[in-house]
């Protein structure tokens, strides 16, 4: 009885101990399922980083392309001209109110009314509505938009500043440097007056043409801007005259004849050179001729 009570109790240690590889309700797994298992875990795992992974890019990139449209749509608004608001004078101002302000307001807007497109200021052909404009209003020698973000925009103007006046019983007509003809203007008053004195009229109008004004405000501005024959004072159409003009200079009473006919640089360089000789001989002639190209003449 003792001896079989004692196998028991050694039998029951035996089983504790683990040395027993046979246990009840107990799994065996060899080493090599236990590493595919393993394996197993960890492809799953990295399949479960990898869609993180992927689902954080897609988010990261939804967001900075919601981003970058606002940002776009933000930039194209401030972009939109709302409308012309005021109008600003580059290089000589007024020297008063300009009437025509509201105009020149008017003019811009039917301009962008006529070409949608320029209603952002990306897009506006800035040589095209100054064209617009000086075809408009021939006293504007340059115009442009100046944006201002969710703003109106501001229109700046480049006035023409004339050099001569004609007036005649119809009005009066400025001409600028570049020999351009305009009916109004708010700037300075120009020193020379030109005056027909030919007595003539050409189908009831007077003498003077818009060929014969251009001519004359470029030679005017020419013969200024070199300096050395000093500044013309006066200009008229002689009597009985249609097609060459006199001119007086500062210091020099004597006429000056000039063909219309003729290149304009040409024969202002003749002027010159003709004045400075006579003025270098103290010479005062009765008048000078420089109609013929290549030859002047003073008497």
């Amino acid at each position: 009885m003792g001896r079989h009570r004692k196998n028991n109790v050694r039998r029951r240690a035996n089983i504790d101990d683990g040395t027993n590889n046979f246990v009840r309700s107990r799994t065996i797994k060899s080493p090599e399922l236990a590493a595919n298992q393993n394996k197993r875990e960890a492809q799953l795992e990295r399949a479960k980083q990898k869609k993180r992974h992927n689902r954080r890019r897609r988010l990261m990139a939804s967001t900075v392309g919601v981003v970058v449209v606002l940002m776009l749509a933000a930039f194209m608004a401030s972009q939109y001209v709302l409308g012309i608001g005021f109008v600003n004078y580059s290089g000589s101002s007024p020297i008063g109110d300009n009437p025509n302000q509201d105009s020149y307001i008017e003019s811009a807007d039917e301009y962008l009314m006529n070409h949608i497109a320029s209603r952002f200021s990306l897009f506006i052909r800035d040589d095209d509505f100054s064209s617009y404009m000086v075809k408009n209003h021939p006293e504007v020698a340059s115009a442009s938009i100046k944006q201002r973000p969710f703003m109106d925009a501001g229109l700046e103007i480049v006035l023409r500043e004339p050099v001569a006046v004609w007036e005649s019983a119809s009005g009066r007509e400025y001409v600028d440097a570049n020999g351009v003809i305009f009916a109004s203007s708010v700037m300075s008053e120009p020193g020379v007056i030109i005056k027909d004195e030919s007595g003539l009229n050409v189908d009831g109008a007077a003498v003077a043409s818009s060929r014969f004004l251009n001519f004359v405000g470029q030679l005017i501005s020419r013969i200024n801007d070199d300096g050395r024959a000093g500044k013309v004072e006066s200009v008229s159409i002689p009597l009985s005259a249609i097609r060459y003009i006199e001119l007086r200079l500062s210091g020099r009473p004597y006429p000056i004849k000039a063909h219309i006919d003729r290149d304009i640089d040409s024969q202002a360089d003749d002027i010159i050179n003709t004045v400075r000789f006579l003025d270098q001989r103290n010479l005062t002639p009765g008048y000078v001729d420089v109609r013929v190209k290549n030859k002047a003449y003073y008497k």
